[in-house]
């Protein structure tokens, strides 16, 4: 190949410079540029739109043939001359090809390139030839796309793991897939132009199968689960989803998804023997307990009438000790199936709540009461401590809150050999009738270990289930005190330092019937500090309830509080407008607290803010604040949250 000058080739003088002007106008308006090949000398001249295609001006490109080479994609590059060989030596009647240049920026350009041979030599050889350059780098990319999308479809719908049918118009089979032979049994030229309806349904169907065809008639898309009929005639049972294909705003034909469900209805089936199995052996059960129950109290009530009768009979020291060991013994029997019958109700759904009124202070009093004369004989102080609010007559479940304290304090007194066990009770806050009381139980005991913490509230689990165990017990007692509380309407939260003792807590509401005291009773406002600014607080929160209280709290507070529903409305609140603190639920709907809190956290280090976040959950354990102060918040609190804590997180972050 001939190296030329990088001098232009110049085009010859037209002799009729209106069609010169024409020819240039028809080409500007194809948007095509001009190459002129001199096969002699190598030069190469090219317009001014031929070498903008590639990112140049016709003063930087070099008029040559060579300049016009290494342009060219390598793998393009054979291809080319290959064609171009074959028109210069006339087994091709044009020159007409499609190859990719190399941009000035790097990037792929595709180019169709034509021309033809204008001047030969005394023996007929090529000396000229002129042509055109049209980028087509669109239509490639979008012939390439779409033959992509093609590829996916066809993939898809060969490979997929349903059976699959496409329709025309007529709603007619012109194809079908592998996985609709194996479901159906039909082969592709057995469903070839068949209406789908009348293939694979009977009678009993084809109805059915109409009222579905009719709806993507309608330009419905439809998704039901059914049955279909295979080929032998036996049924299937499927999910079946479909609808329109629609091109260019018309319906040109329909496609049907049919999805095998047989192993997800055997499943279904067994599920719900196994459940029938479970309710039957739950009943089974309660009936059982029930009968133990009934043959246990028979000879106990004996027992404990003979005991009673001997208390009354001159008893030498000895007796007296055996007598106490006949009454524990005979206590911690009853109590066993008092749980066991609690477990079973619970389980059952048959434990409910009743209402009735009662004196608070006196149920209280009652379940110390007897552990008062165990404190006699051993080195431990048992007290309680109540607000006066506590002095007034509620209604709920006596009976359930009487359980729950027995248990509470029962444990206590379990694992404490000296030190104190202390009952706790004060009113959080008072909404007329409402008001919300607090329980807590603490002893000095053994305490627990962290690691204990999540099975403390497990059926039947002990800490000690060895055979050399200090401590007595079914493992009962906390989960029925769980789910009672539950039923009441709180949760239980326990804290506990191993070797130092353990604080059991849970917060119910009670409907105040009258305070017995005339100091108490007092306006909500005077139960609740005032915040010293007026501040602005976002309060993220989805339960309704909470939300209600919430909006009265800040009132009380003497603050103005924005409440959010759900994750995305906090961050776009808090976005739009300056907070002094926000209370950031964990568990919310779609996005939950933690990633809430990441997000503002991010949005505040381009402005180097950082409002301080109180993290507000359910859970209790310390895995919970953890995670709530990795991911950017500044304090936690558990639900049911504690008014008093509230307002002193409050004013510890907020100055």
């Amino acid at each position: 190949m001939m190296k030329g000058s990088s001098k232009p080739f110049k085009l010859p003088r037209c002799s009729n410079q209106h069609e010169l002007l024409r020819s240039k106008l028809a080409l500007d308006a194809s948007r095509e540029g001009i190459w002129d090949w001199n096969l002699v000398t190598g030069e190469n001249w090219v317009s001014e739109r031929w070498a903008n295609m590639i990112g140049y001006t016709s003063e930087e490109v070099m008029h040559t043939y060579d300049f016009f080479i290494q342009h060219i994609y390598p793998e393009d590059m054979e291809r080319m001359i290959r064609v171009r060989e074959r028109y210069l030596s006339g087994k091709l009647p044009e020159y007409h090809t499609v190859f990719r240049m190399v941009a000035k920026d790097g990037q792929e350009k595709w180019i169709l390139s034509r021309g033809r041979i204008v001047k030969w030599d005394e023996n007929n050889k090529p000396l000229r030839m002129v042509g055109t350059h049209q980028d087509i780098t669109r239509q490639k990319r979008a012939e390439e796309a779409l033959k992509r999308q093609k590829g996916i479809l066809e993939s898809f719908f060969t490979y997929s793991p349903d059976a699959m049918a496409h329709l025309d118009k007529n709603q007619k089979i012109i194809q079908i897939n592998e996985q609709f032979t194996n479901l159906f049994g039909y082969t592709k030229v057995e469903c070839y132009q068949k209406r789908l309806d009348e293939l694979i349904t009977d009678e009993s169907l084809r109805k059915e199968a109409e009222e579905i065809s009719l709806k993507t008639e309608n330009n419905e898309s439809i998704q039901v689960e059914t049955e279909r009929t295979r080929k032998d005639g036996t049924r299937v049972p499927v999910v079946i989803r479909g609808g329109p294909v629609i091109v260019d705003g018309k319906i040109v034909g329909y496609q049907g998804i049919y999805t095998d469900i047989t192993e997800r209805k055997k499943e279904e089936e067994q599920i719900h023997l196994a459940k029938e199995k479970a309710e039957t052996a739950n009943q089974i059960k309660s009936r059982f307990l029930s009968n133990m129950s009934h043959e246990i109290r028979t000879p106990m009530n004996g027992i404990h009438g003979v005991t009673m009768l001997l208390e009354t009979t001159p008893l030498s020291q000895d007796q007296l000790e055996l007598l106490q060991i006949l009454k524990d013994s005979s206590g911690r029997m009853v109590e066993t199936i008092n749980n066991l019958l609690d477990v079973s109700r619970i389980e059952s759904g048959k434990m409910g709540i009743k209402e009735e009124v009662f004196e608070l202070k006196q149920v209280v009093e009652e379940v110390v009461d007897p552990f008062l004369m165990f404190c006699d004989t051993h080195s431990i102080n048992c007290s309680i401590d109540t607000d006066d609010n506590v002095e007034a007559k509620v209604i709920g479940d006596r009976s359930k809150l009487a359980r729950v304290l027995y248990h509470l304090v029962s444990n206590a007194f379990k694992f404490t050999s000296s030190g104190t066990v202390t009952m706790n009770v004060r009113m959080l806050r008072y909404d007329e009738p409402i008001a919300v009381y607090r329980f807590e139980v603490e002893d000095t005991g053994i305490g627990i270990h962290q690691d204990d913490m999540p099975k403390l509230f497990q059926r039947f689990y002990q800490l000690d289930d060895t055979y050399s165990k200090s401590y007595q017990g079914t493992g009962l007692g906390l989960a029925i005190v769980q789910k009672l509380v539950a039923l009441m309407g709180g949760t239980v939260n326990v804290e506990s330092v191993y070797g130092q003792g353990s604080c059991f807590s849970f917060e119910i509401p009670l409907k105040v019937q009258e305070f017995n005291n005339s100091r108490v009773g007092k306006k909500p406002q005077e139960l609740i500090k005032k915040l010293d600014n007026k501040l602005r607080i976002l309060a993220v929160e989805d339960d309704e309830i909470s939300q209600v209280l919430l909006l009265k709290l800040g009132e009380k507070l003497g603050a103005q509080i924005d409440l959010a529903r759900n994750g995305l409305e906090a961050i776009r609140k808090f976005a739009s407008t300056p907070y002094d603190l926000v209370l950031m639920d964990v568990q919310l709907p779609n996005i939950n607290g933690l990633e809430v809190t990441s997000v503002i956290r991010s949005f505040e280090k381009k402005f180097g803010e950082r409002t301080p976040i109180i993290g507000v959950s359910a859970h209790a354990m310390s895995h919970d604040r953890e995670g709530c102060l990795k991911a950017g918040m500044n304090d936690y609190l558990s639900k049911p949250v504690d008014f008093d804590k509230l307002y002193q997180v409050i004013q510890e972050w907020v100055r």
